[in-house]
């Protein structure tokens, strides 16, 4: 058994290895780890899928359904919802969370929560209790002093741990403070060029005398700037229908494609099923209309408005068909999308329709 297990180590380290030529693997792969009841600390690899910056909070609970999570529910906390799942174990707690504002999802965060108990609290009851007899005096302090060593070696095994889990995210920084009192809390972080990412690391002591260990990754997005000319995309008037298809002309003449502007008309109006929005302009360059659905538009992400804007704009001013123009001219899915998604996609139709 302990060699299967060792070469079980050693392949998964080579597997490590060789991926991380390919990927970067900061943000979807980190070992993690728990301490056993042996005293021992046990690794976990729970990875999530790189997919999850594209996420929509409607597309939230499948995610976390697929990845092993149960016990899926949403809380409200002020501006965000926050779809959470666990995975229970006997000797530990494992929570995922997907923290969205306005549909968009903007972070993620895994906690691992194991238990141990204070053996100093037991050693200090028992001196409490027998204080009176001299007999068990010599006795006590034997079983004080040593609760006092196992103790702390059990924070600087999670210390020890935290600090190679901190490497694998990139954090170089150590850790100061107290690692020999009854709680701590530290925190770490680290900022790249698209994600911050946070490590925390607590203790607890419960009121039965049970310690709580906690260690916390969150990973947040970098929120950028979507320019259109003068206008930042995600601080356009969402319900002023004109003033995007504007918008998407202004980005037009940066592609330098030439369009007839047209007549505009824009209307919120009730469409049937599923459907979000319509254009009614295609093949007539004197008019641009288009119809959405306000229901749904008010249950869209901003970057899912701006798609669907520049999905139908592509009918009723490019005269794209279904097919032609990309990703972006895909017949339109219920799904979310997020800013890079829209980006890259709408550049790709532009360029598309410059080849032609």
């Amino acid at each position: 058994m302990i060699n299967s297990m060792g070469n079980y180590n050693t392949k998964l380290k080579v597997f490590l290895f060789a991926i991380s030529f390919l990927f970067d693997t900061s943000t979807i792969f980190c070992q993690d780890f728990y301490i056993n009841e042996k005293s021992e600390a046990a690794y976990l690899n729970y990875v999530i899928s790189p997919k999850w910056i594209n996420l929509n909070i409607n597309e939230s609970y499948e995610f976390l359904n697929n990845s092993g999570f149960a016990n899926i529910k949403t809380t409200s906390n002020n501006d965000k919802e926050i779809v959470s799942g666990r995975i229970p174990n006997k000797d530990y707690i494992y929570t995922r969370k997907l923290v969205f504002e306005n549909k968009i999802i903007k972070e993620y965060s895994d906690i691992i929560t194991f238990f141990q108990p204070c053996l100093l609290c037991l050693a200090n009851e028992m001196k409490r209790s027998f204080k009176n007899n001299p007999m068990m005096q010599e006795i006590n302090e034997k079983s004080y002093l040593s609760a006092i060593k196992d103790d702390n070696e059990l924070k600087e095994l999670f210390y020890k741990n935290h600090i190679q889990s901190l490497n694998l995210d990139g954090i170089k920084s150590e850790l100061v403070g107290d690692i020999s009192d009854f709680g701590f809390k530290f925190s770490n972080s680290v900022k790249t060029d698209n994600f911050n990412i946070t490590r925390n690391c607590l203790l607890e002591l419960d009121k039965d005398k049970i310690y709580n260990f906690i260690s916390e990754r969150r990973i947040s997005i970098n929120e950028k700037k979507y320019l259109v000319g003068d206008y930042n995309l995600n601080n356009v008037n969402q319900y002023d229908l004109n003033l995007m298809v504007n918008i998407f002309l202004i980005d037009c003449k940066n592609h330098n494609i030439l369009v007839k502007k047209g007549k505009i008309v824009t209307s919120f109006e009730t469409l049937d099923g599923k459907t979000l929005g319509l254009s009614y302009g295609i093949n007539n360059d004197n008019k641009i209309e288009l119809k959405i659905d306000p229901l749904k538009w008010e249950n869209s992400s901003i970057p899912k408005r701006w798609y669907l804007i520049y999905h139908e704009l592509g009918h009723d001013v490019l005269n794209l068909k279904h097919g032609n123009g990309g990703k972006m001219m895909f017949n339109f899915a219920d799904k979310g999308y997020s800013w890079k998604e829209f980006w890259e996609d709408k550049n790709y139709m532009f360029n598309s329709y410059k080849r032609r």
